[in-house]
């Protein structure tokens, strides 16, 4: 958002805005670029995140799956 200008009201309240001044857009550009690394790297260990726990959540299955097949062989002996 250009220095100076009134931020607006109703569904953009609570936005966050990059200062920009258009004699000197250099440093908002930086900004940006620094905003949006930031964001990739987060969605990259979030989707590690996720990855991980379906592995889990996976391993935790097939775990209780052989316990119950091996509960259900004991109780046929």
């Amino acid at each position: 958002m250009e220095e100076g200008v009134v931020k607006p009201e109703g569904f953009l309240e609570g936005t966050e805005y990059i200062p920009f001044n258009r004699y000197d857009p250099v440093e908002a550009i930086s900004r940006v670029a620094y905003f949006l690394k930031e964001r990739a790297v987060r969605k990259e260990e979030e989707e590690r995140n996720k990855a991980i726990l379906g592995m889990a959540t996976f391993v935790l299955g097939l775990l209780g799956l052989a316990a119950a097949a091996s509960s259900s062989k004991r109780k046929k002996e």
